[in-house]
């Protein structure tokens, strides 16, 4: 039996090289979790510490055939075979670089959804169970260094000036892949999210938009670096977020318009 959704590397769909997928491990559910409490000298117990959301292990086990088509053993299984035992190493390896991971889950409700992580190969790559060299099971490890899935594309929030906002984000976890754009804004202008209690005060102009990319921690204006203007009250690696469902966003500050760009974060 084969797994409902599809995982693709590079824009490559695996079952294009392998006859079928039988089990993906790590694919859905909760990253594992990074950083942890402390304890201190003459005191009971621990204090907390930060923590983070780290990245995951996806196994992927399934079959090789050498088939032609329906005929499952043609009279050149054996080179078919290794054909795609090459073609899976180099997808899956890809020189060691980083691969764009893609999967499509299935919706009851209808349109699909399309998300992606970063990753690279970890281990496996090793086939086993071979018969006569024209099938066999496959099982490799891949790393995705994302804790989660992001849409492919974002999807921009009303534009916003001073003023209280109520945003419906999609998602199952939080975001931190997060764009905002000042528009005319001549001075400071703080950002909060009273849903999560975060806020983040960025620098304006009104000769050039600055753009905040709150993953990366860059803010830039004309190529210039503005990133040690950034304030926030978060852990110093998180400098805003939006949680999925309804957000009240306030923005106060200096006028000019705001747009926020997000990309949505699943499990």
């Amino acid at each position: 039996m084969s797994v409902a959704e599809s995982l693709s590397i590079n824009g490559t769909n695996l079952l294009t090289i392998m006859h079928s997928i039988q089990e993906i491990r790590g694919l859905v559910g909760a990253a594992p979790v990074r950083g942890g409490d402390y304890e201190l000298p003459h005191r009971d117990g621990a204090e907390p510490g930060s923590r983070w959301d780290g990245p995951r292990v996806i196994t992927v086990m399934g079959l090789l055939y050498g088939n032609n088509g329906a005929v499952l053993v043609p009279t050149d299984a054996r080179a078919r075979y290794h054909d795609r035992t090459r073609a899976l190493t180099a997808l899956v390896r890809n020189s060691n670089r980083v691969s764009t991971l893609t999967r499509v889950i299935p919706r009851p409700s209808g349109g699909d959804l399309t998300v992606e992580a970063r990753g690279r190969y970890l281990a496996g790559l090793d086939t086993v169970a071979k018969a006569a060299f024209h099938a066999g099971r496959v099982a490799f490890d891949l790393l995705a260094l994302d804790a989660y899935w992001h849409d492919t594309t974002y999807t921009p929030l009303d534009t916003m000036t001073t003023g209280s906002y109520t945003e419906d984000i999609d998602g199952d976890i939080e975001t931190h892949r997060i764009v905002i754009t000042t528009q005319g804004v001549n001075g400071y202008v703080t950002v909060t999210n009273n849903t999560t209690g975060h806020w983040v005060r960025i620098p304006g102009s009104v000769t050039a938009p600055t753009v905040i990319d709150v993953e990366a921690q860059t803010a830039i204006r004309d190529s210039v670096s503005y990133a040690g203007l950034v304030t926030h009250n978060t852990d110093f690696d998180q400098w805003f977020e939006l949680a999925p469902g309804s957000n009240s966003i306030t923005i106060t500050g200096a006028g000019g318009d705001l747009n926020i760009d997000y990309w949505g974060a699943w499990a």
